[in-house]
């Protein structure tokens, strides 16, 4: 029996009656941050339950901005962009809002833009970032600006505002602005190539934000056995107490933590008070760091941190840095990451399904037998889920079904001969019968599943690759390798990309709870969204070990899950991550997949 071990859940609060972001000056004049509006509340804020990663793709050194009860998120290069923006309403759901910072200024390296730091000053936007000096090859700290969040931000300059040549260059920059509407500025120094500590600095900033106020000052520097370096400063000002968080060891390995000083004020000093950092690894959480934190319209604190997903922490096995989020208590004094109880998660997981009949369980989806080591008539072609996932049906090339725990066995119908391979099986919604699906796009319906038409007497630009059931089990759409998607009964045509030419053929398929969408995916991990369907992401820009076979949407239809023929699995949106057979030496390809959370459900 093959079980995955159920990752970490954190409960994050739905965010309600928010209002506008507010502006605040002091008596002074002096500007303040752009202030996070404070809403006064009577009642409990409700609570909704999700799992981290809440970005499940590289997301590194996060910066998240609360605005009125809007997020926005900015990260460090990647999927082909300098800085990624993306917009949430709730923590939980980021839509891609493009490249925030789409050109740079030519001392600039392409494509190599860390750590922004974003904050509202002197009527606009200002963005602070590290990026790559191309004549000395050395990291420095630049700025751009903008009138709105999401960007585009300019960035006129011919030269970097902070280097230290000496120091081995600068990193890592994020403001900070004090209860007194004083700016301040703090970075890290040492590109870890120096053999000279890291540090980590602060400058007051000049009124807008643009430039240093005051000559830098070092507060921190690395002095516990787990900091080979200190870097990722992050100011953070509670209940008047000045909080210095920071990310120390090695990017690039499960060593990497967060810690945090204590401050006597902005510009230090600064002490330690604990020698253990207070966010560290665990299994499906490798290397925490790149620290944010915010505040909600209900005032309480979060921090936003990378982690590698795992089981890799490096980018050239395959690993990205994924996007977590957790709350941020303070118990007398000293700062807790809190994972809040556990949700219920009855009826959510997955099973995946190898050529040779094995079966892996990821959540409370259960392992109710195989076929391996038995060899079928043939390769083991579709998965579908039975009675709210206590039962299962396995289908070969050739048609023999296969029922396990509570899944009926069906007499098959006499006289058929198949002219293409079966290529998918999809439960009916009582899971008292079945369709299966050929690749030439024939239907043979078992038990209670009514047979709505087929295309199987037409000529197909694509072989039919997937089968999928409509909510209430009167339709069901096939789809072909070119996208084209092929509707009977009561399901609808929402669109398709049988018209497009497309980068990888289209794989599976996978309807909207209420029957008014669906998704398809290509083997290149490539989503396409019709109808009602909302898109939380794709791996169709990353390079993957193994091709993408199909995939599956979540029970509220606000996520969905893609698995590759390695088992490798990419949950977006708010669907929960258990495990994958992904570095695992696997004797058969993984071939279907289908989920507890939305039953009964199939897969091709």
């Amino acid at each position: 029996m093959h079980t995955f071990a159920l990752k970490a859940i954190v409960i994050l609060t739905i965010l309600a009656g928010q209002t506008a972001a507010i502006l605040a000056w002091d008596a002074a004049g002096a500007n303040r941050a752009y202030a996070e509006a404070q809403v006064s509340h009577t009642e409990a804020p409700p609570t909704i339950a999700f799992s981290n990663p809440v970005v499940n793709h590289d997301a590194p050194d996060p910066d998240v901005v609360s605005i009125g009860g809007e997020y926005y998120l900015f990260t460090t290069s990647s999927m082909g962009e300098n800085i990624p923006v993306y917009e949430s309403s709730d923590m939980i759901h980021w839509q891609p809002m493009g490249d925030a910072l789409p050109a740079l200024p030519y001392w600039q390296g392409p494509l190599h833009s860390w750590a922004p730091g974003v904050f509202f000053i002197d009527g606009q936007f200002v963005m602070f970032y590290a990026s790559l000096q191309a004549s000395t090859g050395l990291e420095c700290i630049s700025e751009a600006t903008s009138a709105i969040v999401t960007g585009p931000y300019n960035d006129p300059s011919s030269a970097p505002l902070i280097c230290q040549a000496s120091q081995g260059g600068s990193i890592d920059p994020q403001p900070f602005v004090n209860s007194d509407g004083v700016a301040y500025l703090y970075w890290k120094s040492n590109n870890g190539l120096q053999g000279v500590p890291a540090e980590i600095w602060v400058a007051r900033l000049t009124p807008n934000g643009l430039g240093l106020a005051s000559a830098p000052l070092p507060i921190l520097t690395q002095t516990l056995p787990w900091e080979s370096t200190v870097e990722a400063p992050f100011m953070y000002l509670n209940d008047g107490a000045y909080y210095l968080f920071y990310s120390g060891g090695l990017w690039s390995t499960p060593g990497y933590s967060v810690g945090y000083a204590v401050c006597s004020g902005p510009e230090g000093p600064c002490s330690k008070p604990q020698a253990e950092p207070i966010i560290s690894s665990v299994p499906g959480m490798l290397g925490p760091g790149g620290e944010s934190i915010f505040q909600d319209s209900y005032g309480r604190s979060w921090i936003a941190f990378h982690a590698w997903p795992g089981p890799t922490t490096s980018y050239g096995d395959g690993g990205y840095r994924a996007l977590y989020i957790e709350q941020l208590e303070f118990v007398d004094g000293a700062p807790v990451a809190v994972a809040p109880p556990s949700p219920n998660l009855a009826d959510s997981g997955y099973l995946m399904a190898t050529a040779d009949g094995s079966i892996f369980a990821g959540g409370d989806a259960n392992n109710l037998g195989q076929l391996w080591p038995a060899p079928p008539s043939g390769p083991i072609a579709g998965l579908a889920v039975a009675n709210g996932g206590s039962g299962y049906w396995l289908v070969d090339s050739q048609g023999t079904v296969y029922p396990y725990g509570t899944a009926q066995s069906f007499p098959p119908l006499a006289g058929i001969s198949l002219h293409t391979p079966i290529v998918s099986v999809t439960a009916t919604l009582d899971g008292k019968g079945y369709w299966l699906a050929s690749a030439d796009g024939y239907v043979y319906a078992y038990g209670d599943a009514v047979s709505y038409g087929s295309p199987g007497y037409l000529h197909l630009n694509g072989r039919i690759v997937g089968m999928t059931m409509t909510s209430d089990g009167k339709g069901y759409w096939l789809v072909g390798s070119d996208g084209g998607i092929f509707s009977y009964g009561d399901a609808q045509f929402f669109g398709s990309t049988g018209a497009l030419e497309l980068n990888k053929p289209v794989v599976g398929v996978s309807p909207t709870p209420d029957g008014k969408g669906y998704w398809l995916v290509a083997s290149d991990g490539g989503i396409f969204a019709f109808g009602d369907a909302g898109f939380y992401g794709s791996t169709g820009n990353l390079t993957l070990n193994k091709p993408v076979l199909s995939m599956s949407a979540t029970k509220d239809g606000k996520g969905y899950w893609m698995v590759a023929s390695d088992g490798g699995i990419f949950a977006f949106g708010d669907a929960p991550f258990y495990g994958s057979t992904g570095a695992t030496l696997l004797e058969s390809p993984v071939v279907a997949m289908a989920t507890v959370s939305q039953s009964p459900s199939g897969s091709a």
